[in-house]
């Protein structure tokens, strides 16, 4: 996917944004998302709903390439994501997947860049928007897309991303976030998965 033969034009990424209910994205935005789409092998426009669907779940509808907790209690942030492979750096959420850990950060940097900047310097994730983007279709197709069920049902993904927090007990979370892809489904003109996979 890059912006001379994406899947998806800028108009219908504003689109599919703004009808989940979140602000209009920027140019940048959208221009990181097509250069950095080879990391994920999406190749569909289906798929492409359940990505842009979970990506604006998980970063504030493309507001925040930085877990809020970060920002609101570091202390807290660097107990969490405490570990003894920490390089001395705190493996938060960051990008719009908010990738997390420092295992995922050294197996990212490795596979986009063929080094370990990303374990080195975790900050650019957050900072680069092109970084930002790549990271979350790199978890897409290591993390995501090869999961049991994938293809099956929305709730499949949501279950690979956060299911131990979402896919049992209160499932309201989870039931948002196929809201919200029910609407960028939508506006790609796409028929929408069950939700299958998480809560149902």
């Amino acid at each position: 996917m890059t912006a001379e033969g994406t899947l998806i034009s800028e108009e219908e990424f504003v689109a599919a944004v703004t009808s989940a209910g979140y602000p209009t994205p920027t140019t940048s935005q959208y221009q990181g998302m097509c250069a950095a789409a080879p990391a994920g092998d999406v190749s569909s426009r289906k798929d492409l709903a359940q990505f842009l669907a979970q990506i604006l779940w998980e970063s504030d509808g493309l507001r925040s390439k930085e877990e809020y907790l970060a920002a609101n209690d570091p202390a807290a942030v660097a107990t969490a994501y405490a570990g003894p492979d920490d390089n001395g750096k705190v493996f938060y959420g960051r990008g719009y997947i908010q990738l997390a850990w420092a295992d995922n950060y050294r197996a990212a940097s490795q596979d986009i860049f063929g080094d370990d900047r990303l374990y080195r310097t975790p900050e650019v994730v957050a900072e680069d928007e092109y970084t930002a983007w790549a990271v979350s279709f790199w978890y897409w197709r290591a993390r995501v897309a090869i999961a049991a069920g994938y293809g099956e049902g929305f709730g499949f993904t949501t279950k690979a991303i956060n299911g131990a927090l979402e896919c049992s007990g209160d499932s309201t979370k989870a039931e948002r976030r196929y809201k919200t892809y029910t609407k960028v489904a939508a506006a790609l003109g796409e028929t929408p998965l069950g939700p299958e996979g998480c809560y149902s």
